[in-house]
């Protein structure tokens, strides 16, 4: 097999890798858009396939995989999931951690659902386990586009409070 050096962050260094990898994990490292998260890349990685021509496909044909955030308003809980085989098992799983959460929300509902993409939830940073803060639950192609999403919705439902947003949680489900 035809290897090529690739030179992958200062989190990676320097390491080897088959031809079909690169090109995965240059698909990759532009989903996850240059992300300090150490754990983006190598999740994405896990998903790519080898195709009959030796090119590397993302996803491809893959089944689907899942992921969900259930928040809760009164508390500002959220639980999350990822990686799932069906949009309900995902959201039901999200369900469930948020409504284990320490203050045992009964108000817990999903703030989106999403498959082979990542998602990002914004919270106002000084309102945590009140009632009163911003929040938002977005989800796009890449971990940071996700983010910026996230953060932009928060931001207008914040207000005067605006840069108190945060990105509580953000992943990917691939």
């Amino acid at each position: 097999m035809r290897f090529v050096l690739a030179f992958c962050s200062v989190v990676f260094g320097i390491f080897l890798m088959p031809s079909t990898g690169f090109a995965c994990y240059s698909q990759c490292a532009a989903q996850c858009g240059g992300t300090s998260d150490t754990g983006c890349i190598p999740m994405c990685m896990s998903s790519c396939s080898s195709t009959s021509d030796g090119a590397a496909q993302q996803g491809g044909s893959a089944a689907k995989q899942y992921g969900s955030i259930a928040f809760s308003k009164s508390t500002m809980s959220y639980g999350l999931s990822h990686n799932h085989a069906s949009r309900q098992t995902a959201e039901a799983v999200a369900m469930d951690y948020c409504a284990k959460a320490p203050d045992k929300p009964k108000d817990c509902k999903v703030a989106v659902w999403f498959y082979n993409r990542c998602a990002a939830l914004a919270i106002k940073s000084s309102s945590p386990g009140k009632a009163d803060g911003a929040w938002a639950a977005e989800h796009a192609a890449s971990r940071r586009s996700s983010e910026k999403k996230a953060m932009a919705s928060c931001r207008k439902y914040a207000g005067q409070a605006a840069k108190e947003c945060k990105i509580a949680e953000s992943f990917c489900s691939r």
